[in-house]
């Protein structure tokens, strides 16, 4: 039995981490840059502090907010280094192996991303293949083989661990591995009278989820009142272990910032405990149609039917996913609170991912325990269930295949500021990726030979702030401001344009945004987005704040409308005109 369930684990853990990667793109984004880049910084740069990065290519992309002065004068992730730190083993390897063909590139490098985001996919997929593995080994502790398989079908393929915690070194990822290995150390207790090497693994694991992300703590609390109800006196192996566990975060968040929850210390002014705050995020953290939990992973409907059961079930490894419910429950308050509760930049209701562990095994007290048709109520039962887990996971399936190509968090407006795209039901992020998931078969109309001598137009009108800019003025503007423009274009070619709520990735046209010294260098170049297609003849407007250079002088803001991927047009510069900037004042002014 024990050889067929390691054998099971092994090939779940080689076909989940296949699908994992399966996918083309990346969606890594500034807040795991820190996990991505701490082992190669103190290997190449011999110093845990980042101040290499100081006004880099991070800062450039927006990444800024990710560090902060520490009290030690230091460049320093806000971050704990928990994932850093769990992922290490995997980045020595990676290490190793590129070494190996030949000096390690500068990681200071913006052509560094490239190798950044594919070790850290790589990261990420392994630690959410082997969280698969162990939920799977946890699962046959509450149900036979054939609901164990699916329950860990439905937790990897139908939850935010697909399109989340095996895309980005996020702590999300990280947090549901060793939550899972706590849990699955406390279940073995029912194999060891003794338990002393299972505490100590359990109380390891909680430890260390406080290294990963403070809030996490809430599962090392609910593996503690399990593991002192089951153990009594003997917990005390569990306590001192979690200090073990706890140790790195500790000593990094009192060495460098002098207070225990480290740079997070920063993040504790972001939360609102008031009924107005409740009333927006507890709807959209369930049921928003790009945020809601119930729309992206509608198989925890089941979970909840599993809780119920679980309440009234008499053995006592319900009582461990009993406290693990409580521990979800304080960390959905936690978000609820949080005014960043739509996560930014992301595939549906990141920072919940931290609950599937417990979700996906509360579904083993949900489904049948066999597979057997000749009762209606089990074959209602099974269609049930695979209608929910099918829809979860075909959700995801187009989120990992999607998001890269549409980015639909940030275009056409960032969702960090425009909260009410939650909402927005029309172009939503599930519809537009699954569009751009269809384009990776479909036939790409923009690929074909005759679209770029049929692509052109010209560009009508640019207002900012609704005011209409001529060539002939000079825009003045304060240095780390952005422009609120928009730009009225015409189509006067035979080719259609397309815009990014047609699903494309490349061959989506796009208004490019440049801006020139006096020495004709472009200093920094930006896209503004089309809404729908328009074809010949037809009138759009791109519209949306964008950055100005941030040293004060004279510049041309360039526009032309351009494809993504320049590949379908070459070179050439259709419709392009130009406005005058002059930067005045100090970063971080306003327009």
């Amino acid at each position: 039995m024990f050889q067929r369930n390691a054998a099971i684990a092994l090939l779940i853990f080689l076909g989940s981490f296949a699908v994992y990667r399966a996918n083309d793109g990346y969606l890594c984004t500034n807040d795991s840059a820190p996990n991505s880049l701490l082992f190669f910084n103190a290997v190449e740069n011999r110093t845990f502090a980042f101040d290499a990065f100081a006004k880099g290519y991070l800062y450039d992309s927006g990444g800024g907010y990710i560090f902060t002065t520490a009290p030690n004068g230091h460049l320093e992730p806000i971050y704990p280094i928990g994932a850093a730190l769990l992922a290490s083993p995997i980045y020595l390897a990676e290490y190793l192996a590129e070494r190996s063909h030949g000096p390690f590139p500068s990681i200071t490098d913006p052509a560094f991303d490239a190798t950044r985001f594919a070790d850290e996919k790589l990261a990420a997929g392994i630690l959410a293949a082997l969280a698969a593995a162990v939920f799977f080994l946890c699962a046959l502790r509450y149900a036979p083989l054939t609901p164990a398989v699916v329950a860990t079908f439905a937790f990897a393929f139908g939850t935010e661990m697909w399109s989340i915690g095996s895309q980005a070194l996020w702590q999300h990822g990280p947090v549901a591995l060793v939550t899972l290995v706590m849990m699955a150390a406390l279940l073995s207790l029912d194999d060891r009278p003794k338990g002393f090497r299972a505490l100590a693994l359990a109380g390891l694991a909680a430890g260390f989820l406080f290294t990963i992300r403070p809030t996490a703590a809430a599962f090392s609390i609910a593996g503690f009142a399990f593991a002192a109800e089951r153990t009594g006196r003997k917990s005390w192996v569990f306590v001192l272990a979690a200090l073990a566990g706890a140790a790195p975060g500790l000593w990094w968040n009192l060495a460098i910032f002098h207070t225990l929850l480290g740079g997070y210390t920063s993040v504790l002014s972001a939360y609102a405990f008031t009924f107005a705050q409740a009333a927006g995020s507890v709807p959209g953290l369930l049921v928003s149609p790009n945020r809601g939990l119930l729309v992206f992973s509608a198989l925890v409907v089941l979970s909840a039917v599993g809780a119920f059961r679980a309440l009234r079930a008499r053995d006592s490894r319900s009582r461990l996913l009993i406290y693990s419910s409580a521990a979800c429950a304080l960390t959905f308050a936690n978000y609820v609170f949080f005014l960043n509760w739509n996560a930014g930049a992301t595939f549906g209701p990141r920072y919940l991912t931290e609950l599937m562990p417990t979700a996906g095994l509360l579904l083993t007290y949900a489904l049948p325990k066999r597979i057997d048709f000749s009762s209606s109520r089990l074959r209602a039962a099974w269609a049930i269930a695979a209608i929910l887990i099918g829809a979860s996971a075909f959700v995801q399936f187009v989120g990992v295949n999607g998001d890269p190509k549409t980015n639909w968090s940030e275009v056409p407006t960032d969702i960090s500021f425009d909260k009410n795209r939650v909402w927005q039901w029309h172009d939503g992020q599930i519809w537009r990726d699954a569009l751009a998931t269809y384009r990776l078969w479909a036939a790409n109309p923009t690929f074909t030979a005759g679209y770029a001598n049929g692509f052109n137009g010209e560009i009508e009108k640019i207002a900012h702030d609704g005011d209409s800019i001529s060539e002939n003025e000079t825009l003045a503007v304060f240095s780390g401001s952005k422009l609120a423009l928009s730009v009225t274009m015409k189509n006067t070619g035979s080719s259609p344009w397309y815009g990014y709520t047609s699903g494309f990735g490349l061959g989506q046209t796009r208004l490019r945004v440049r801006y020139l010294d006096s020495a004709q260098r472009t200093i920094l170049d930006r896209d503004l987005f089309l809404p729908g297609a328009a074809g010949n003849g037809g009138r759009t407007e791109a519209a949306g704040d964008v950055d100005v250079p941030a040293q004060p002088g004279d510049y041309t803001a360039v526009f032309d409308i351009d494809v993504a991927g320049n590949a379908r047009i070459g070179s050439r510069h259709v419709g392009a005109r130009s406005i005058r900037i002059r930067v005045v004042g100090e970063p971080g002014g306003s327009s």
